[in-house]
């Protein structure tokens, strides 16, 4: 797991089975730092449909750490976000 990795940068864990996890970002309880919306993107990178969003949609559900990440990485390379 990336969670150790991520924790020393951000003084947060991004492990669900933190025993405080109710209390955790849905970003750390669907181990989705993007906060990526469920869709076929997510969908062809593991996820699974997660918590409805305040503002529509769901939120994507990465089994874990690394695969959240992975995508984050793979959003930020397409083209809606080539000058970010």
């Amino acid at each position: 797991k990336n969670g150790g990795a991520v924790k020393a940068i951000t003084g947060m864990s991004i492990d669900p089975e933190d025993p405080k996890k109710k209390k955790n970002s849905v970003a750390v309880r669907h181990t989705n730092p993007g906060n990526i919306k469920f869709g076929e993107f997510a969908k062809k990178l593991g996820a699974v449909q997660g918590e409805a969003a305040t503002d529509g949609g769901y939120f994507a559900k990465f089994p874990d750490t690394d695969t959240g990440l992975k995508a984050l990485r793979s959003l930020l390379k397409t083209k809606n976000y080539k000058n970010f």
